[in-house]
């Protein structure tokens, strides 16, 4: 019984007997399509989902958008006794500057970003030239789990952090049943930019609603969400 990928599937091919489409896929018509998480589906490491715990695989995040493949990770930086505003590990830059390769945006514009893995690329490659620190960003680019790497993670846009902010009621009890951490924390830095010294940070209250109209000084605490387009 021969496998076929779904470029083996595509187009106008029929799949007879005999063929089938690899996991992720399913037969649709004369086509093998990519199968869509829901919110709430667990990712696992070696980047395939499930709506419950499957023994064996490691998970290492939650789908929080399944049209887009985007899953936040099961940890962000400063949680619990960590999130406190002297702990500078979490701004988003160590100074107020103004990226001159990332648009600042008004509300309407910054809702509409989700070009979370460019900002960070962006703003990454712009210290690096600078030799400035970027707290919430190096932290980010710089999670692992096991079957990701390095740069795989990034922080993500404001479009992005308010999805996750709509699906907190879904989101939340399956990172606590997965040992995450929960997200109720306060502000959440986003990886869009407002102007030289802010940048967006909806904030997250502890009953699970958030402002998105929010943003702040970029050398204050924040929390940092690592996100991963699989």
């Amino acid at each position: 019984y021969t496998t076929a990928s779904c470029t083996d599937c595509s187009g106008t091919r029929t799949i007879n007997t005999g063929w089938s489409c690899n996991s992720g896929y399913h037969q649709s018509g004369s086509s093998c399509v990519q199968d869509k998480a829901a919110v709430g589906d667990i990712l696992y490491s070696d980047m395939t989902t499930s709506s419950s715990i499957i023994s064996g695989k490691t998970p290492i995040g939650v789908v929080f958008n399944g049209d887009k493949r985007l899953a936040l990770g099961l940890h962000h930086f400063a949680n619990g006794h960590q999130f406190s505003y002297g702990y500078a590990n979490s701004q988003w830059t160590a100074d107020n500057v103004d990226i001159p390769q990332l648009a600042n945006k008004d509300q309407s514009a910054a809702l509409s970003d989700w070009n979370g893995k460019g900002n960070t690329k962006t703003v990454l490659a712009y210290c690096k030239s600078t030799n400035m620190h970027c707290p919430a960003f190096e932290y980010a680019n710089n999670y692992t789990t096991a079957g990701t790497s390095a740069g795989d993670w990034y922080l993500p846009a404001l479009g992005e952090v308010v999805d996750i902010c709509n699906n907190l009621k879904i989101l939340n009890p399956r990172l606590q049943l997965l040992n995450g951490d929960i997200l109720d924390l306060g502000g959440v830095w986003s990886s869009t930019e407002k102007e030289q010294s802010t940048a967006w940070a909806p904030f997250i209250n502890q009953d699970g609603t958030y402002s998105n109209g929010s943003y702040h000084t970029k050398n204050w605490v924040r929390l940092s969400i690592p996100v991963i387009n699989y």
